[in-house]
C-alpha cells in the first residue's frame, strides 16, 4: 500500500481504495478529506495508543500507561480548545456545536458534518410475522430508520479554515505536525489561499471570460446570467482555498462560494471598488447610457 500509485486507477477506483483506508493511512498518503471532525483532528495530532499495544512487562507497562494517560488528557484538552474556538473565537465549522440528533442516515441536517453515533440498534423480526412460510423462519433487520446522536466533536472544520485560524493566533507551527500535517499539500504544491471577496471577484471574472465576453464591456442583461452560473459553483470544485467564509444557519450554503447577496457585493466591489488597492475589473457596456435609462 505504501508504494501504491493511485494514478494507475480511474477516479472511481481511487475513491473506492481511499474510502477503505484508515484515517491514519489517509493522512500518511495525503488523502484526507477537506473536512475533518474535531475528534479526527485531535486523533491525528495527539493520537492515543491502543490498549492492545501495551507491553506485557510490568515495569514497561506502568510507564506506557502513564504516557498514554498524559496523551489522553492532552487530546481531551485540545478538543475543548477547538470547541471553545468555534463558540467564542470565530473558528468556522459545520454542524451544531451544542450537538444534534436525527433519524435516518440520509437525513443529517448538517451534511458536511459527521453522521454521529447510532443510538438505536435495529431490531430483528421474524420473517414469519410478515407472511413468509414458517418452515423458512429467519431473522432479518426491520426497516425502521436508525436514530443518530451527534456531539460537539462531530462538527467538522475545513482544512483552509483550520490553517487560517491557527495562523491568525500565531500557533500554526504547533499544529502543523505529526499525522495532521498530511492534511495539507507540500509547500511547493500548496494551493493558493484567497480571501472571500477576492475569491468571488476572481470567479466572476472567470465566468465572464468563459462566455468570451470582455469584462469591461459586458452586454446589458448579462449580469443575471452570470449570477445564475456563479450561484451554482461549489467550493470543492475550486482550484484554491477560500478563507474567511463564515457558517450560516444553512450548512448547505457553505458548500457554495456565492449566496445571493454575496454575488451582489462581489459585483459591486469589482465594478466600484471600496477597498484600497483594488481596481475596476468589470463594467456594463455603455454604463453611462445604461444608468441614464434608470433615472
Amino acid at each position: 500500500m505504501d508504494d501504491l500509485d493511485l494514478e494507475l486507477f480511474s477516479k472511481e477506483k481511487q475513491q473506492e481504495i481511499i474510502s477503505k483506508m484508515s484515517l491514519s493511512k489517509k493522512a500518511e498518503t495525503r488523502n484526507l478529506p477537506d473536512y475533518l471532525s474535531i475528534i479526527e483532528i485531535c486523533y491525528l495530532l495527539f493520537p492515543i495508543p491502543d490498549m492492545r499495544s501495551q507491553p506485557k512487562d510490568r515495569g514497561l507497562n506502568i510507564e506506557w500507561r502513564t504516557k498514554r494517560s498524559l496523551q489522553a488528557n492532552i487530546n481531551k484538552g485540545f478538543k475543548e480548545t477547538l470547541i471553545d474556538a468555534c463558540i467564542n473565537d470565530g473558528l468556522s465549522y459545520q454542524g451544531d456545536i451544542t450537538g444534534w440528533d436525527y433519524y435516518g442516515v440520509k437525513n443529517n441536517p448538517h451534511p458536511l458534518a459527521k453522521k454521529g453515533q447510532s443510538s438505536q440498534t435495529q431490531a430483528f423480526v421474524d420473517v414469519a410475522t410478515i407472511g413468509w412460510d414458517r418452515d423458512k423462519r429467519k431473522r432479518v433487520l426491520n426497516s425502521q430508520p436508525k436514530s443518530y446522536e451527534c456531539k460537539s466533536t462531530d462538527c467538522t472544520i475545513h482544512k483552509g479554515e483550520f490553517k487560517r485560524y491557527f495562523k491568525s493566533i500565531g500557533k500554526w507551527t504547533m499544529v502543523n505536525k505529526g499525522l495532521l500535517a498530511g492534511w495539507w499539500i507540500d509547500d511547493t504544491e500548496e494551493l493558493n489561499e484567497i480571501g472571500l471577496a477576492d475569491a468571488r471577484i476572481k470567479v466572476v471574472l472567470e465566468v465572464i471570460k468563459e462566455r468570451s465576453i470582455d469584462p469591461m464591456c459586458i452586454p446589458v442583461g448579462y449580469k443575471q446570467k452570470i449570477k445564475a452560473e456563479c450561484l451554482s459553483i461549489k467550493n470543492k470544485d475550486l482550484d484554491f482555498i477560500v478563507i474567511g467564509q463564515k457558517p450560516t444557519d444553512s450548512d448547505k450554503e457553505m458548500e457554495y462560494l456565492f449566496n445571493d447577496s454575496g454575488f451582489d457585493r462581489a459585483w459591486s466591489e469589482a465594478s466600484s471598488p471600496t477597498k484600497e488597492g483594488r481596481e475596476v475589473v468589470i463594467c456594463i457596456e455603455n454604463k453611462i447610457d445604461y444608468i441614464k435609462k434608470d433615472l
